[in-house]
């Protein structure tokens, strides 16, 4: 059995539920004894089961990234922000495990890939903060498949290339989304390569050019007060692109409104055989609750209202040891 390894293992629930069953039964009749409490096997049981799934669902539970570049003298921690924690981010987890449970058989939809992309694809990543916190999460569940990472602290680029040869460039939160005029050739700079050299181009958007600029961009002289539209991109890159829409309830009109869905039929339109996807940011929310976040850098509890009322609703996810939305 190799004893001498189980701590770098863990079993399979459909193990423990054979023990409280058939083999369970077959001692007691063989040896007229109870070897264990059902009750707490029951109880392992469940333990054992949530760290399965957490385990081969990818679900992230870092705190950090530590990023080992190219050169291993230049090693990058990059803190995972929103982190929860308290009695309702513990509801949360629950509700987030016994959802992965239930919907674990569908390996597409449930982080069970081998890979997050498919063999030497490319994407690109424009968007906010909860576009970042999408792509940090999905860097976080595939961190072991990881071949190279290059990040630009001072840009906030981050590119990383996985085993497979898949490569995604985030420059989600970077000054791209803060140039209306000029986005292009910053893109390009940053990138070292063109926008029609990536595959796919994930866009996180509110379809709407009102944007709520950081601090640290008011002080850039070029930086116009409104963000590259989802319209402007697409009239430049030709190839498929995914708009991923807020976790903030303000959002959920997006999905079902008919404006949305006339812009996405324009945008598709505009090349005969472009692939123009939009993704609902809450499209889980019913399922696993609201657990929202306002303080990037401090651990909050997910129910709390702000002093100036802004509600779970409509923040950003929690995230932490149990796991996230994202």
């Amino acid at each position: 059995h190799g004893y001498d390894t189980q701590d770098v293992r863990f079993p399979r629930p459909s193990v423990l539920q054979e023990y409280d069953g058939p083999f369970q039964q077959y001692l007691e009749e063989t040896y007229e004894y109870t070897f264990w409490d059902k009750e707490s096997l029951r109880e392992d049981l469940e333990k054992t089961t949530n760290t399965f799934y957490r385990k081969m669902l990818h679900i992230c539970k870092a705190p950090s990234l530590f990023l080992n570049q190219t050169n291993p003298n230049t090693d990058v921690v990059v803190d995972i922000p929103y982190q929860c924690r308290g009695p309702e981010y513990a509801e949360f987890g629950n509700r987030l495990i016994e959802f992965a449970k239930a919907h674990h058989t569908k390996a597409s939809e449930t982080g069970m890939r081998k890979f997050p992309m498919p063999a030497n694809s490319s994407a690109l990543v424009l968007g906010n903060s909860h576009t970042q916190q999408v792509i940090q999460a999905l860097i976080c569940q595939y961190f072991d498949v990881v071949k190279e990472v290059n990040y630009d602290p001072p840009s906030g680029v981050f590119e990383v290339t996985f085993q497979n040869g898949a490569n995604l460039v985030n420059m989600a939160e970077t000054s791209v989304m803060y140039r209306a005029k000029g986005w292009r050739e910053l893109l390009e700079g940053l990138a070292s390569r063109s926008l029609e050299s990536f595959d796919a181009i994930l866009i996180g958007s509110k379809l709407d050019n009102k944007p709520s600029m950081k601090k640290q961009e008011r002080a850039l002289e070029d930086v116009s007060l409104r963000l590259p539209r989802v319209s402007d991109i697409s009239s430049i890159y030709q190839g498929p692109m995914v708009i991923v829409t807020p976790f903030a309830a303000t959002a959920e009109s997006l999905v079902r409104n008919s404006q949305t869905m006339q812009l996405l039929a324009v945008l598709e339109s505009k090349a005969g055989n472009k692939v123009v996807e939009m993704l609902d940011g809450r499209k889980y929310v019913a399922a696993l609750g609201e657990c929202g976040s306002y303080k990037p850098d401090q651990k909050r509890r997910c129910d709390q209202t702000t002093s100036q009322r802004i509600t779970p609703d409509k923040m950003n996810r929690c995230v932490g040891r149990l796991g996230g939305h994202p």
